[in-house]
């Protein structure tokens, strides 16, 4: 239940910031933005220059996990777009700790190995679930 909150909650702020974003769910198939915990947008700066993608993940354990390439932030020439993705950063992490989530920005490198670990966790705990014989 706390998770459909977020998830909602959370579309709902990256729609008022004007994102095309893409809702997935645990297997990465589309989902609603109440279902979703994979959220996948472009991130476009005030200069609506396009710095590539961002993609926001809910983990199992309250986490709010934020990955990004280093063409975001690092390497932004633009400082209104640097500004606003400074911003965008704070505002997640207060977003996340209202929610009583962890807050972590990570490489969009780590990404793929995040997917594969939840989907490594959901099997084990359906095994452990159903049982053996």
């Amino acid at each position: 239940m706390a998770t459909q909150s977020i998830s909602q909650d959370l579309a709902d702020l990256l729609v008022t910031k004007d994102f095309d974003v893409t809702y997935k769910d645990a297997q990465g198939a589309d989902a609603s933005p109440s279902e979703a915990i994979v959220y996948s947008f472009d991130w476009h700066g005030p200069s609506t220059k396009n710095y590539g993608t961002a993609v926001i993940v809910l983990g199992d354990s309250n986490e709010l996990m934020l990955f990004f390439g280093d063409n975001l932030g690092r390497s932004m020439e633009n400082p209104e777009d640097k500004k606003a993705w400074f911003d965008f950063l704070e505002q997640m992490s207060d977003f996340a700790t209202s929610h009583r989530y962890t807050w972590s920005p990570k490489d969009l490198k780590l990404l793929k190995h995040t997917q594969a670990g939840m989907a490594n966790l959901k099997e084990g705990l359906f095994e452990g679930y159903y049982g053996t014989r």
